[in-house]
């Protein structure tokens, strides 16, 4: 649990560094789908370890948190890809 919340915090920080460097989008939708999946571990690993889920609950969350970083990071970059071609 304290590892994901770490390395959830610790991609917090990368992003902050992408924004200063000016990576492109990609990249940036990346590292925001590492930080919604590894705060979402962090939680998950919480709640299992105070024992309100099993382990099956425990897989499922973790299922659905890969496919909603997955998810982000698709709309973050089809996003930024429309307003590229609007302008």
């Amino acid at each position: 649990m304290e590892f994901c919340i770490a390395y959830g915090l610790f991609q917090i920080a990368i992003l902050i560094f992408r924004f200063a460097l000016r990576d492109p989008v990609d990249k940036k939708a990346e590292t925001v789908s590492g930080i919604v999946f590894w705060l979402g571990a962090g939680y998950l690993s919480s709640i299992l370890l105070a024992g309100n889920i099993g382990w099956f609950g425990f897989l499922a969350g973790l299922v659905i948190f890969i496919g909603l970083a997955i998810f982000i990071r698709s709309f973050i970059t089809l996003s930024f890809q429309i307003v590229r071609r609007a302008r």
